[in-house]
């Protein structure tokens, strides 16, 4: 059958208004079909007309739109009736659902059609675990659920899917179509929840294989979460609570591997969401922390206490990806590695916990680290390739300790937090000191951590922070990391795609930073003032509650926010004429290479944590702008005066030029190629 050639044929009839040839036709079509691949191709062929032409023809043939659907369930049982081997799974069924849901008044005789069904029910449990056979069963499944309109069905069918194995789904490019018919169906987040909270039930969640269970969470890892309206969405918190008791209940039943990856999983989903040190704290209370405990083995390797000429140092990360977590370590390790007393005195070498379901270890990152003559080891490297995201995460972790031990190390710095790989090497004592090494989370606290270090510093002291003790270092840039040479034309090309006559607000990084209540309000506040003002939105993740939230305080704005993506931030730091810092989730490093650029930054400095990172810095700055607009000791609240300096900039262009001036000299006091020996003074403390 020639379906691009049928498709012109009945759309003839429909501009023609021959709607009873049209209806012949598809029914001769139907009657034709002599295997499952033709049934999918006339699925499809029936769906594309049907959306295209809906205006024309809906309610003109419900009568003959129930025969074609009779002669749909005759088919199927036909079909059903001689599954084969050879077969191939045609995943498209589950594009019936929106056509078959849409038909009024429809009362089937389904009395053969369910005596199918229960046989094919009984047979789908007897077969191999996700073998051809077995998928091809699941979606004949579905599609008899459809035909007898079973209101469950779409259900049903993503509860059997979302414990199938990822790789094998993906083999058979089930991927490309599950993301389209999400998306062109918008099945709503709710509908999503209710299939995993019934999965994640005790009774059923138990019910199921090991394999089932971890494919449940990989399903979340490298499909659902990929789809933009789910994407780190606020709606993920409510299954907090179960994910937490089927933790604890693995734990307690020394499923330590299952345990492992259920907690990587639930610190994936909702560290992602938090926005504050106190929610951090509270997952730490009630997950790392008393997670931490079961890790403790006695049966494992003994750490060495060394003597090697020079101290060894083993700095541990959760993956290797170009973050600006990596940027930072980079700019650090090239700095020491110039320095004589640390080539001395010191060597180092990273260590990957390899977390590739969130990514895997960037080749060109490596090579980074590599180029400074540094060893980059992943002891799990093949795990991957061997077990897909199937793999042992208990086993790797005793792999990836025993390899830090066997290397004669000294000290172990984490650069991580809150995974349970990190967790099991601070509680089972894999180096003779262990440091953690804060980005942001001043609350991670579990047993075996000797030492606590954070950078961001114009010097080095130990202060208090969340009730721990830490050391405070900085880590150096050249201006060449912090600003590098970037072509004007790419400059301009991305400049001409927003108005000419805008002033441009934007900020570069995770999306779940702009997802603020408070923030959103204060910018549109300014943006409604000012009509001249877009605001450009960089960096990935879910944009759909941060556009819900703005609707909600002024919909007229939406159209002035542009979420580009993930960007070269380099460019767009280029782009963008202010940068009002996020809250009380702060924008990272980003924003120190915006300021370099002799561009201001708007930020609250009157809080706790802007005061670690700023004390001193901005008094000059709050003076400069306060001057302009006559409020030298105002009394008002933070989000007014962040307010009344966004403004200043905007409207006043000397305070502008002043503004762009006083934060490229303090990123060139603070930041550029400053304290060198800050970081070698904290191993001295480390060792002592």
């Amino acid at each position: 059958m020639n379906y691009p050639e049928l498709k012109t044929e009945l759309e003839e009839f429909i501009k023609r208004d021959f709607i009873n040839e049209y209806i012949k036709k598809i029914s001769n079509c139907i009657k034709t079909i002599s295997n499952f691949y033709e049934f999918k191709q006339c699925i499809i062929l029936f769906i594309i007309i049907e959306r295209e032409y809906k205006k024309h023809i809906e309610a003109r043939y419900n009568k003959e739109y129930l025969g074609l659907v009779y002669d749909l369930q005759k088919k199927y049982i036909q079909l059903a009736s001689n599954i084969s081997g050879n077969l191939k799974p045609m995943g498209d069924t589950i594009y019936l659902h929106e056509i078959i849901s849409q038909i009024p008044n429809i009362e089937p005789d389904n009395k053969f059609i369910n005596i199918i069904l229960q046989q094919l029910k009984d047979q789908y449990g007897k077969l191999d675990y996700c073998s051809d056979i077995q998928i091809i069963v699941s979606d004949i499944i579905m599609l008899g659920e459809i035909l007898t309109l079973d209101s469950n069905s779409l259900k049903n069918y993503l509860q059997r899917l979302f414990i199938l194995q990822i790789h094998k789904m993906t083999n058979l490019e089930y991927n490309t179509f599950l993301r389209q018919f999400f998306n062109n169906n918008e099945i709503k987040l709710d509908f999503i929840l209710k299939c995993l909270d019934e999965l994640l039930s005790k009774e059923k969640y138990f019910s199921l294989k090991n394999i089932e269970r971890r494919s449940l969470f990989n399903w979340y890892l490298h499909f659902i979460s990929n789809i933009s309206e789910y994407h780190n969405h606020s709606s993920w918190i409510v299954l907090y609570p179960k994910l937490k008791n089927l933790l604890f209940w693995h734990l307690e039943n020394n499923q330590t591997d299952e345990a492992m990856y259920l907690e990587f999983f639930i610190w994936h989903v909702m560290g992602n969401l938090f926005q504050t040190q106190n929610e951090i704290k509270k997952f730490n209370e009630e997950i790392t922390y008393p997670a931490s405990l079961y890790y403790k083995k006695e049966d494992l390797l003994k750490y060495k206490k060394t003597h090697n000429k020079k101290t060894k140092i083993a700095l541990v990360k959760d993956r290797i990806a170009m973050t600006s977590v990596t940027n930072v370590e980079i700019s650090l390790l090239k700095t020491l590695l110039e320095n004589e007393e640390f080539k001395a005195n010191y060597e180092i070498s990273i260590y990957s916990c390899d977390y590739f379901e969130k990514s895997q270890d960037d080749p060109e990152s490596i090579k980074l680290f590599e180029n400074l003559g540094i060893k980059v080891y992943n002891p799990n490297s093949d795990t991957l390739e061997t077990f897909g995201f199937y793999g042992n995460h208990y086993k790797k972790a005793i792999k990836l300790r025993e390899y830090i031990i066997n290397h004669n190390t000294d000290i172990m710095i984490v650069g991580t937090n809150n995974f349970p790989l990190v967790n099991f090497l601070f509680v089972n004592r894999t180096a003779h000191k262990q440091i953690y090494w804060s980005h942001g989370n001043y609350v991670y606290n579990v047993k075996g951590i000797d030492l606590r270090i954070h950078h961001g510093s114009i010097d080095f002291k130990k202060e208090i922070i969340e009730g721990f003790e830490f050391l405070r270092f900085q880590v150096p840039h050249t201006k060449e990391q912090l600003n590098p040479n970037i072509s004007i034309n790419a400059v301009k090309e991305i400049r001409s795609k927003f108005p000419d006559d805008s002033i441009i607000l934007g900020t570069i990084g995770r999306l779940i930073k702009l997802d603020s209540q408070d923030y959103l309000e204060v910018i549109c506040k300014v943006m409604k003032n000012n009509p001249n003002i877009i605001y450009l939105a960089c960096g990935s993740g879910n944009k759909q509650p941060i556009v819900d939230k703005i609707k909600n305080i002024d919909s007229t704005l939406v159209n002035r926010f542009y979420f580009p993506g993930h960007v070269d931030a380099h460019i767009y730091a280029q782009i963008i004429d202010i940068m009002p810092d996020t809250f009380p989730l702060r924008q990272g490093v980003s924003k120190v290479e915006y300021a370099a650029k002799g561009k201001p930054i708007v930020t609250i400095v009157d809080d706790p944590e802007s005061k670690r990172h700023f004390t001193g810095i901005f008094e000059e700055y709050k003076t400069i702008i306060s001057d302009a607009i006559g409020l030298k000791n105002y009394p008002i609240d933070n989000y007014k005066k962040f307010s009344c300096y966004l403004s200043a900039l905007i409207t006043d262009d000397e305070v502008y030029k002043k503004a762009c001036n006083f934060h490229k000299n303090v990123v060139e006091k603070c930041y550029i190629n400053t304290i060198k020996d800050s970081f070698i003074d904290i191993l001295k403390v480390s060792i002592r």
